[in-house]
C-alpha cells in the first residue's frame, strides 16, 4: 500500500528537499507534515534519518511534525506508531474510524516494555514538541489580541 519513491541521495537533496529546506531555514516553519509515501521501503513518517538527522539536526527545525492522514482501510498498520515515535513524529493524524477500530496501545506498550529508556525518551520528546508548539502559538496570539 502507498507510494514507494526510488531515487538517489543527490537528486533528493538537490531537487526534492530544497523547497522544504528553504521553508524551514528561511521561512521559519514551525509545523511539517511527514509524507504518506515511502523512500525505498521505509515509511517517511517513521524514518529517524529523515525527521531527526536531516530535518531537526541538519536544518535546525524546532517545530512539530504530524503524519499525513491515515484511515487504516486495510485494517493493518501502514503507519507504525512505534516507528513514528522513534522518528520524533509528534502527532499521528488518523480518522475517527481507525481510532475506534484499532488502538495504539497494543504496539506502544510492548515497545515501552522492551526499551523503556529509548522509547520513553522518544515519547517524551514528541510530547514536549507538541506542548512547546501549543505554548508558542498561545504566546504569539497574545501579541495580536488585547
Amino acid at each position: 500500500m502507498g507510494i514507494h519513491v526510488w531515487s538517489n541521495e543527490q537528486a533528493i537533496r538537490e531537487i526534492y528537499y530544497k523547497p522544504f529546506e528553504i521553508a524551514v531555514k528561511e521561512g521559519g516553519a514551525k509545523g511539517i507534515m511527514s509524507a504518506f509515501n515511502r523512500l525505498g521501503k521505509t515509511w517517511c513518517g517513521g524514518t529517524p534519518e529523515l525527521l531527526v538527522d536531516l530535518l531537526r539536526n541538519e536544518w535546525g527545525f524546532d517545530g512539530m511534525v504530524i503524519t499525513d492522514a491515515y484511515t487504516n482501510l486495510t485494517g493493518y498498520g501502514y503507519m507504525d506508531p512505534v516507528l513514528a515515535v522513534y522518528a520524533r513524529n509528534n502527532e499521528l493524524l488518523c480518522m475517527l474510524w481507525s481510532v475506534r477500530k484499532i488502538t495504539l496501545s497494543p504496539s506502544m506498550k510492548p515497545a515501552y516494555k522492551n526499551d523503556p529508556i529509548g522509547f520513553g525518551t522518544a515519547l517524551r520528546d514528541c510530547t514536549k514538541g507538541i506542548l512547546k508548539n501549543k505554548m508558542l502559538t498561545k504566546a504569539l496570539l497574545s501579541q495580536f489580541m488585547p
